[in-house]
């Protein structure tokens, strides 16, 4: 049996999936293929590469450092969050918290980060063998919020977060040949994403990316049929959706550590719920 698992990401939401994540590291749970979008590839990565409470460091520390997130960013670089701080100074090579590269391109588990490229509007799917021990940059393409990060460049491409792009991905997980899928959510799984939450982005990149602005005015569409479709397989059993069932306040750029906490021990008591789903034939 081929399993597989998607993070969807969603900001500082995504330290509920950090708890899910750090059990199943716990209990020596792992599956074949995963897929991560903005935050979420970076907590597989984490995983991927046997790091427990990595992630649950980056939220409860960093996340609070003027050099990665905040007002005095958006001043004196022109930017809200610096990826590049968090990627390239904390997790590289010789960085203060490095991602242990080898266990992460060694261990057979199958990975995607996905993005949106901007000139095509398309979902980009980058793999191991995009990311480089010093160059960590399909990760921060995947977490790029206009207005939040600047656009990323690859390969004289521009891309953005992969959320816009391919919100839930879980015909991408299932054409990997896949038997049965979990997929952690950032936001309750009764919410419904509303189109008007992603207007002013679509307004701003109209004019110069009119493909990336059309992605983004469908992400709402995107995402609430994705959910139904996710759904339909978890009746099914080929699918088990794990969401938190109460945020605790935290959106997406949230700074706040006891709700932080709070989020992350939801997912992790959720992390049972995976083991027995896998344990059934």
């Amino acid at each position: 049996m081929k399993t597989g698992i998607i993070d969807v990401g969603g900001g500082t939401r995504a330290v509920f999936a950090a708890g899910v994540e750090d059990y199943l590291l716990e209990n020596n749970i792992g599956f074949d293929e995963g897929i991560g979008i903005s935050a979420g590839a970076g907590n597989l990565s984490s995983f991927i590469a046997g790091q427990r409470f990595r992630n649950l460091f980056y939220y409860l520390d960093y996340t609070f450092r003027d050099e990665y997130m905040g007002y005095k960013n958006l001043l004196t670089k022109g930017e809200f969050v610096d990826l590049n701080y968090a990627f390239n100074e904390i997790a590289s090579k010789g960085g203060e918290y490095p991602l242990d590269y080898e266990r992460f391109v060694n261990n057979p588990m199958g990975f995607e980060a996905v993005a949106l490229n901007m000139r095509t509007g398309k979902p980009h799917y980058f793999d191991k063998s995009d990311i480089k021990e010093d160059d960590f940059r399909p990760f921060m393409a995947s977490a790029s919020l206009p207005f939040v990060s600047r656009p990323v460049e690859i390969d004289h491409r521009l891309f953005m977060d992969g959320g816009f792009a391919d919100p839930v991905p879980i015909d991408r997980l299932f054409s990997k040949g896949v038997d049965k899928g979990v997929l952690i959510l950032s936001k309750r799984i009764d919410h419904v994403r509303s189109q008007k939450d992603d207007r002013w982005r679509y307004l701003y990149l109209k004019r110069k990316y009119p493909q990336a602005a059309h992605a983004v005015k469908l992400r709402a569409h995107r995402y609430n049929e994705s959910l139904k479709r996710a759904k339909a397989l978890q009746e099914e059993g080929k699918l088990l959706i794990v969401a938190p069932d109460d945020l605790s306040g935290v959106g997406t750029l949230t700074k706040d550590r006891d709700a932080f906490m709070d989020l992350y021990l939801q997912g992790y008591r959720k992390g049972p719920m995976i083991a027995e789903y896998l344990r059934q034939k």
